[in-house]
């Protein structure tokens, strides 16, 4: 798979091999069908490796963020985009493997049998299926940049009130007049590059989405020709893109990680907006379920949690965050997947397991939701 990989498609000798032959005998159409299937992948390959450098880019700019809630927003809209990407790119891979086994198959069947039958050698339906998760991917990070574009021009609102109306304590405690809350600037200040950065990335994934669904308009064509040549086959093909799917996932390796790698914990009073409310930080993990415990037992209606900040040099895009653990009275799965690094850290999941003897109820709670109804 490496070499395929490396070596754009339309790079590739065999594929070149096989292009000649359609154009020897007068193939012009498949021609240029495998052609443009074979420049889309590659152009696909080459656009979602620039956008996750991008986003790596955009990663960078996240230290400048001062607010911790803001902070942490941010980085789970860039971590829920650049695993939707990432998962992208690797589906292009797995389909340029796919479609060169198919390349290769073809040139050799001409070659002993003189018989050039594409529908029979490229599994066009199976390549219509993972083109269309692809879609899926990209369509999944658009909405995801858009929906977090819109979340953190609210919490920078919601920020800039919040300052004012602390002044306006003060103000008041001094027996001077409050005043009213200015109009916050959204063309200016940390968020807005943040804004900006994935506002350009959003133009870029929406253009791969409208050029993916192109090329499904005109593998619908082809799939349906391939079906009604080689009909036994379609369900093998659906098989087939399932397995790999699955076969792709297990290959993946686990994630390194820092022998020096140090968590510390800490209970606050609202996990939103870390700044708002009580928190107590560099805690032991006893003592934030403590703290939490404590801060619960005063009736806040501002949602109390538990968070961790993980030091580790191997993952410095997410060490030094603060970042939720237990939130909602329930452990914070959903954020916690966002983040592979954070969710298969053994620093975490021994956390997570840790957590529950402290908080049997976590434990009770789990149980129930895994039981089925009756």
């Amino acid at each position: 798979m490496e070499s395929t990989l490396k070596v754009p498609l339309m790079e590739q000798e065999q594929l070149e091999e096989l292009l000649r032959i359609l154009d020897e005998k007068g193939m012009k159409e498949e021609k240029e069908q495998v052609s443009g299937l074979a420049q889309y992948l590659d152009a696909m390959d080459t656009q979602l490796g620039d956008v996750l450098k991008e986003l790596r880019d955009v990663k960078e700019q996240l230290g400048v963020i001062q607010d911790q809630g803001i902070k942490a927003a941010a980085v789970r809209v860039v971590a829920k985009v650049e695993g939707k990407v990432q998962e992208a790119r690797e589906q292009v891979h797995v389909l340029k493997e796919k479609f060169m086994e198919g390349v290769q198959k073809a040139v050799k069947n001409f070659r002993e049998k003189g018989v050039l039958t594409l529908a029979k050698t490229i599994d066009f339906l199976g390549l219509q299926k993972g083109i269309q998760k692809v879609h899926n991917q990209l369509s999944q990070s658009v909405l995801s940049m858009d929906r977090g574009i819109d979340r953190l021009g609210s919490m920078a609102d919601e920020l800039h009130a919040a300052k004012t109306h602390i002044g306006n304590i003060g103000r008041e405690l001094a027996g001077k007049e409050s005043v009213k809350a200015p109009e916050r600037d959204v063309e200016r200040g940390s968020v807005f590059q943040i804004q900006k950065g994935l506002y350009h990335v959003m133009g870029v994934t929406t253009g791969m989405k409208d050029r993916t669904e192109k090329m499904l308009s005109k593998m619908e064509r082809l799939t349906e020709h391939a079906e009604y040549l080689k009909k036994p086959s379609i369900r093998e093909s659906l098989k087939s893109i399932q397995s790999e799917g699955t076969e792709h996932e297990k290959d993946r390796k686990e994630i390194e990680h820092d022998k020096h790698a140090s968590i510390s914990f800490f209970a606050a009073e609202c996990m939103e907006f870390h700044n708002f409310g009580e928190m107590q930080e560099n805690l032991t993990l006893p003592e934030a379920v403590r703290e939490y415990q404590r801060i619960r037992k005063k009736g806040t209606a501002k949602g109390p949690g538990i968070g961790f900040v993980l030091q580790d040099t191997t993952i410095p895009d997410y060490s030094d965050i603060q970042w939720p653990l237990f939130n909602r009275r329930e452990i914070a799965a959903e954020e916690l997947k966002l983040i592979p690094e954070y969710q298969n850290h053994p620093l975490v999941k021994e956390a997570v397991e840790e957590l529950k003897q402290y908080l049997p109820e976590l434990t009770k709670n789990e149980k129930q939701k895994k039981t089925p109804e009756r």
